[in-house]
């Protein structure tokens, strides 16, 4: 669709529809440094994907790619605070993620919070919890 460039706000929710089944690879959304895009351009950068992602829509994951991920669930104190994964944003509290293995800083921030910040080691397959407690200054 064209029309005039706009700014979408980080955290932003966008409902998007595809014609069909499409395969996407993973591990490029996970190693990926996100581009700049050209002036006019409607892309964004990509995002890690909610574990929950491909309910209901019939698109799976490649069986090789679902074996290697990891899944983590991210939760605050407060809720409603955002997520940075190795310093890009993957949303808000409470989240799943899923992430490749090795190790990964998550990054959990609110307004008129101090910010909470730990690295993680994930297993291939792993499932984890992570809860973070945030404190006002």
């Amino acid at each position: 669709m064209h029309g005039k460039d706009v700014t979408i706000p980080k955290g932003t929710e966008i409902t998007v529809y595809i014609n069909g089944d499409t395969a996407i690879d993973a591990s490029k959304f996970a190693a990926a440094t996100g581009p700049t895009p050209a002036p006019g351009s409607a892309t964004a950068p990509p995002v890690a994907q909610p574990a929950d992602a491909s309910a209901g829509s019939g698109a799976q994951p490649p069986p090789a790619a679902s074996g290697q991920l990891a899944k983590v669930a991210v939760a605050s104190q407060p809720d409603g605070a955002d997520i940075t994964v190795d310093g890009k944003y993957v949303g808000s509290t409470p989240s799943t993620v899923t992430l490749s293995p090795g190790d990964h800083t998550i990054k959990v921030e609110k307004s008129g919070f101090k910010a909470w910040e730990r690295t993680i080691t994930l297993s291939s397959g792993s499932e984890v919890t992570v809860t973070a407690t945030l404190e006002q200054p």
